[in-house]
């Protein structure tokens, strides 16, 4: 949130970016925090497709043995003035290192799986299918490029693309407007159907143990 960003921004300018780029990978520190111990680990992966990076926050917590994620928690966990007091715990990092890894592995898994559910789709799309599967019969028509647009007319749509099916469905369902339609539908298929298949392709490529590098940690240890 704004919040952080505005840490960043000061750090930045307090620090200098050279320096920051310079930390090495895998740093880490400790604190005292009264009433809470356990370790907070960063990792990055690349996003795929040159789309910058994911970023993970997981804070494993000794007191009840679950890992967390909510980034507002872990930022108050974390919190610190450069004058405060370094203090290593007595967790073992590399012990709960690979539970983080799973964790993220597992939860990315289930991140996907939920994307590629099938999704409830709008009934102007399920009319415009129904339309375009009768135009398959016709002679007219490229068969091929129907079936693509059958395709395009059944995944899920944004508000903006299901009102663009909405002005086009009256048009799609006359004889006499229907070579028209076709063509304002290829166009809108050609506009917003590479972004889905790219999205599509990037789902597909799950993140893999290799691709995780950790950027730093630290120890939370109780005062």
């Amino acid at each position: 949130n704004e919040f952080l960003l505005q840490q960043v921004r000061d750090l930045i300018q307090s620090r200098g970016e050279d320096e920051l780029k310079q930390l090495p990978d895998g740093i880490h520190s400790g604190l005292a925090r009264r009433g809470s111990k356990g370790l907070f680990f960063y990792f990055q992966a690349p996003a795929g497709a040159g789309h910058g990076r994911l970023h993970f926050w997981k804070y494993y917590d000794a007191t009840s043995g679950r890992i967390l994620d909510n980034r507002y928690l872990i930022a108050n966990l974390i919190a610190c003035q450069p004058d405060t007091p370094r203090v290593i715990g007595d967790l073992d990092p590399f012990q709960i290192h690979e539970q983080i890894v799973e964790n993220i592995l597992r939860s990315h898994k289930e991140k996907i799986a939920l994307e590629e559910a099938p999704k409830k789709i709008d009934p102007v799309q399920q009319q415009v299918v129904s339309i375009l599967e009768g135009i398959l019969v016709n002679p007219r028509y490229n068969r091929r490029e129907v079936l693509d647009l059958i395709k395009f007319a059944s995944t899920a749509k944004s508000g903006v693309q299901i009102k663009g099916l909405k002005k086009i469905m009256p048009m799609l369902s006359v004889a006499e407007t229907q070579e028209e339609s076709l063509r304002e539908l290829r166009s809108m298929a050609e506009v917003y159907g590479s972004s889905e298949r790219r999205a599509e392709a990037e789902a597909q490529s799950m993140l893999k143990r290799e691709d995780l590098r950790l950027i730093c940690f630290d120890h939370i240890c109780g005062g």
